[in-house]
């Protein structure tokens, strides 16, 4: 019996190694289908018969009959469209989303240093990189064939039946799709399709895996500390870890919240949406879209947390885009409103009246609702001055440097209320956050606290008395500093 268990062992083993051989092919097969897939089915055709053109004045007579001609460009035509829908297969397969992935070739060793093979894989495809890519593959194709694709995919295939399909499939899908919408190449109409789906993908895909996996990566993480702690008392035999082997911050729900958030971000970038729109277009649903970001920067996962960070950043910059036209708005109204109320008044500029009126009301809303969002998120972002201090004692720099890129934004983005002092809570925890960013040993960390701070400093002279230790310690004296 000890015999025939050591063969099966030794060829589950030699199965597994068997998929992992196969990794770099998947990938490459995947991005070179990408490729394929970006052209549109009418490029294809012209391909196709240029290249019967070219065979049949060498030795083939391939064009002496139009229908031949036509048989072959709708077969061409119709591999493509099997091809495809077999990788639309592939990736809405649960088989090959496996939650503990085995990724990297580690094996299970037990305390007694007797080493067990990895749990065996279903196959190649199981691999979440390339399974990454072939989603990507199914997005260039529904975009490169025009809108009406795009639509299909989106509201016939995968928002119906979101809940039926594995969330990583569907974020990066949805990730995919915002991408290849913002290429050059992109064809006509893609852009308003992408527009009309917007809130439909945000509020019934995106925010519900985001709040899903959110709350499941806390538990594995959980489990997964209590494994290397484990690991830790038994000498450091057990080895733990997600897929890629990544311990706490490489299992599968880190990798679905990083691209959702990936997702929601390029959904944003793509359609000029800031914090402010993104919380309205949320109002209708349950989901709390800005307090489930913020839950995200508690995560030890380098790709989560940096999601974070992107879209943080990306969301700031539009609503500053945003309040530069509730500037111009506000400018435009004191300067006309001289000559439009006489007009108003006299019976002949009411409706222009009434329409500036009505842009400044709801510009006036926006300019609100940023400042509560900035006020939130600089409460948010400053709670992690504790969590910065621990994982800069655990020797966690990555963590530490997406904490500080995080910081930097927010304070970056809310200087304008913060110098007119409309802010709505203090900028004490964020400050410190920063200050303790700015004496971390490493160049990159330091760096940007110190950036960010001396962007603030010349508007606060406090500050610049309280930044400039940090900066002598660091050698590193900005000559505006000096001068004050």
């Amino acid at each position: 019996q000890h015999q025939q268990w050591d063969q099966q062992q030794q060829q589950q083993q030699q199965r597994y190694q068997s998929y992992n051989n196969l990794d770099a092919h998947v990938r490459l097969l995947a991005t070179v289908t990408r490729r394929v897939a970006r052209r549109p089915p009418s490029s294809d055709r012209r391909l196709v018969g240029t290249c019967l053109a070219n065979a049949s004045t060498s030795h083939m007579n391939l064009l002496a009959s139009a229908d031949m001609a036509q048989s072959l460009l709708n077969r061409n035509a119709e591999l493509r469209e099997r091809n495809m829908g077999r990788i639309a297969a592939i990736v809405f397969d649960f088989s090959f989303h496996r939650r503990n992935g085995c990724g990297g070739g580690n094996a299970a060793v037990r305390h007694d240093e007797q080493r067990y093979p990895p749990p065996p894989r279903s196959s190649a495809f199981s691999d979440p990189a390339a399974m990454e890519q072939f989603c990507g593959v199914v997005a260039a194709n529904a975009v490169s064939t025009g809108p009406r694709s795009l639509r299909h995919l989106v509201s016939d295939w995968v928002l119906p039946a979101v809940d039926s399909l594995p969330p990583l499939a569907v974020a990066a899908i949805m990730s995919h799709v915002a991408a290849e919408c913002a290429g050059r190449g992109r064809p006509a109409g893609i852009g308003d399709a992408m527009s009309s789906l917007v809130p439909y993908v945000l509020r019934r895909a995106l925010g519900p895996i985001l709040i899903d996996s959110l709350r499941e990566s806390d538990g594995r993480g959980e489990d997964d500390a209590h494994m290397a702690e484990a690991a830790a008392t038994a000498g450091g035999n057990i080895i733990v870890g997600g897929a890629g082997g990544g311990g706490a911050g490489g299992n599968i729900e880190h990798r679905t919240a990083a691209l959702a958030l990936r997702a929601l971000e390029s959904w944003c970038e793509a359609n000029s949406i800031g914090a402010v729109k993104l919380r309205s277009i949320f109002s209708a649903t349950n989901i709390n879209i800005l307090e489930a970001i913020a839950d995200a920067l508690y995560s030890n996962a380098e790709i989560l947390i940096d999601a974070v960070s992107d879209l943080i950043e990306t969301l700031l910059r539009y609503d500053a885009r945003d309040a530069n036209v509730t500037l111009g708005i506000s400018i435009a109204g004191s300067v006309m409103s001289e000559h439009i109320l006489p007009m108003a008044q006299a019976g002949g500029g009411g409706i222009v009246a009434d329409q500036l009126l009505l842009a400044r009301q709801v510009a006036a809303e926006g300019e609100k609702s940023r400042i509560s969002i900035l006020s939130e998120l600089v409460s948010a972002v400053g709670l992690q001055r504790f969590r910065f201090a621990e994982r800069q004692s655990n020797g966690d720099t990555a963590v530490c440097r997406c904490l500080a890129r995080t910081a930097a934004g927010v304070l970056l983005g809310s200087q304008d209320v913060i110098k007119d002092g409309t802010l709505q809570v203090s900028t004490d925890g964020l400050l410190d956050l920063l200050f303790k960013a700015a004496s971390h040993p490493s160049v990159y960390v330091c760096g940007i606290a110190v950036e960010a701070l001396a962007t603030i400093a010349p508007s606060n002279g406090n500050l610049s008395t309280r930044l400039l230790p940090y900066l002598q310690g660091k050698a590193i004296i900005p000559f505006h500093l000096v001068g004050d």
